[in-house]
């Protein structure tokens, strides 16, 4: 029988999708909960387990999303941030288009995951700045050590120290091709 009825039988939609298991469950609830109050009513029901597939959907769409993008070993040139984003946000699109129950206010779930997909967004580039920050201020430092211990020994604090010490900074600066 569990062979028989997958192969015969053609999948049942409603309103245009197809129903997963899970959609099933959720309108029998629905049904089940609308008999016992006395109010019938399958077209909330049917937008009751619109809601939560679209949700799980949206969900499931930001999950991948953040899953692709943690991957960056940051920090990135922000055309590398663009690029990575692009293409989970492409990623995060189809998986919403593939799961998503259309409904009338499918574009209300769609606009939601974008804005919050956005914000990912906008917290990489926030986290990329930081990164990118410490490891220059790393680099700087590295750089900077054999001048940092000249003046830690005293290395300047003699006659003409001051000029001395412009001039090591000088050469630094122009030596390091940054």
């Amino acid at each position: 029988f569990s062979n028989l009825v997958p192969g015969q039988v053609p999948a049942k939609t409603m309103k245009g999708k197809e129903l997963t298991g899970s959609m099933w469950w959720t309108l029998a609830e629905q049904y089940v909960r609308a008999i016992i109050a006395g109010n019938i009513n399958i077209e909330s029901a049917f937008d009751s387990m619109t809601r939560k597939e679209n949700t799980k959907s949206s969900g499931a769409a930001i999950e991948a999303y953040k899953a692709e993008m943690n991957q960056l070993t940051l920090p990135q040139e922000m055309e590398a941030l663009i690029a990575a984003n692009t293409k989970a946000h492409a990623a995060a699109t189809e998986i919403f288009l593939k799961t998503a129950v259309n409904g009338h206010n499918n574009q209300e779930y769609s606009d939601s995951m974008n804005r919050k997909l956005k914000e990912c967004f906008d917290s990489i580039v926030e986290k990329n700045e930081r990164s990118s920050e410490q490891t220059c201020m790393q680099i700087l430092g590295d750089l900077y050590q054999a001048i940092g211990e000249k003046v830690s020994n005293g290395g300047f604090t003699q006659s003409g120290g001051h000029q001395a010490y412009k001039d090591e900074v000088w050469f630094f600066v122009f030596s390091q091709k940054l």
